[in-house]
C-alpha cells in the first residue's frame, strides 16, 4: 500500500511545538490535536505527555477512510519544525491507526 501525506497541523505544548502528520488511502485531516487531554496545555509536569487528535473526511461522501500511519514530529521552535528540522524527537513515518495516548518518547521537555 502506498501512503499518501494527507495533513500537517501544529500544536504548542509547554513552549514545545509538535507536527502530527496524517498517512491515509484517502484523504483525512488530523484535527483537534491534544497534549494530555488538553487544547493548550500550559506547565505540564508529565515527561511522557500523551498526544492525541481526532480525524476528518476531506471528500465529501467518501466511505471507508481511515488512518493507515502518522509521522511526530517535535521541535523547540517553530522555525526548525518548519524547516523540517525536529531537534526533540521524529518518530518517521510509521504504520498506526492509533489517533489517541500516544506518548512522547523523544528528548526530555
Amino acid at each position: 500500500m502506498k501512503f499518501i501525506r494527507v495533513a500537517s497541523c501544529i500544536l504548542s505544548c509547554s513552549g514545545v511545538i509538535f507536527l502530527m502528520e496524517g498517512f491515509a488511502s484517502a484523504a483525512l485531516l488530523p484535527v483537534n490535536l491534544c497534549c494530555e487531554s488538553k487544547a493548550s496545555p500550559v506547565g505540564l509536569s508529565e515527561p511522557s505527555p500523551r498526544l492525541s487528535w481526532q480525524e476528518v473526511d476531506t471528500i465529501p461522501g467518501e466511505r471507508g477512510q481511515f488512518q493507515t500511519a502518522c509521522e511526530i514530529q517535535v521541535a523547540s521552535s517553530l522555525q526548525l519544525l518548519t524547516n523540517n528540522q525536529p531537534d526533540l524527537w521524529d518518530t518517521g513515518e510509521m504504520p498506526a491507526n492509533q489517533t489517541s495516548q500516544i506518548a512522547y518518547a523523544g528528548s526530555a521537555l
